[in-house]
């Protein structure tokens, strides 16, 4: 199963950010806004741990009363790059109401992470259309029109020949009939 985001950095330098992080927001708010499972901080301190490449980093963020937790985030080393895999699973019931110690939390080191451009969506790059291209000046070939509303078809964006009509200031009907001989000259070449 693929990551849900990427930290830009190595599993060192996650340490390093989280960590900070941590203490941070334990100054912020005077509490723990997550706690670490890995490394456990009760067989050694937390300020001396440095992971190796192999290693992984997860916290918890519970919900109020500290009986379930609500958000874990396991971090570890993306296989020959300089990035690091976040697995984060959210358990939430959608008929109970979790007070600001939990989801909230999530969301102030989610934001923080992509303030400081450190954090990668995984899913970014798929759900991402491309741009649209460039519209044809007026006055250009029908060639380039059509060429045009290829092109957007292609990149996922919605156009009609109606809309090139308009452009062009033909009649709808006179450009479905070039549009039908361009198809057939493209198909033929």
């Amino acid at each position: 199963m693929p990551p849900d985001y990427y930290f830009r950095g190595t599993l060192a330098r996650y340490w390093i950010w989280i960590y900070a992080e941590y203490q941070r927001l334990l100054s912020v708010y005077g509490r723990e806004a997550f706690e670490f499972t890995s490394p456990d901080p009760k067989t050694a301190p937390l300020a001396e741990y440095a992971p190796k490449y192999h290693d992984f980093v997860e916290i918890l963020f519970w919900e109020a009363e500290h009986r379930d937790f609500i958000v874990r985030v396991k971090a570890n080393s993306a296989l020959d790059s300089d990035l690091v895999n976040l697995y984060v699973s959210i358990y939430v019931t959608p008929l109970k109401k979790y007070g600001e110690s939990n989801l909230f939390m999530w969301e102030v080191v989610k934001n923080s992470l992509e303030e400081q451009g450190l954090l990668i969506h995984s899913t970014a790059q798929l759900m991402a259309r491309p741009q649209k291209p460039s519209k044809p000046k007026r006055g250009s070939s029908i060639i380039i029109w059509f060429d045009w509303y290829h092109n957007m078809l292609e990149a996922g964006h919605k156009c009609t020949l109606q809309e090139i009509a308009k452009e062009t200031s033909h009649n709808e009907s006179y450009i479905r009939r070039l549009h039908a001989n361009y198809v057939r000259e493209r198909r033929m070449a």
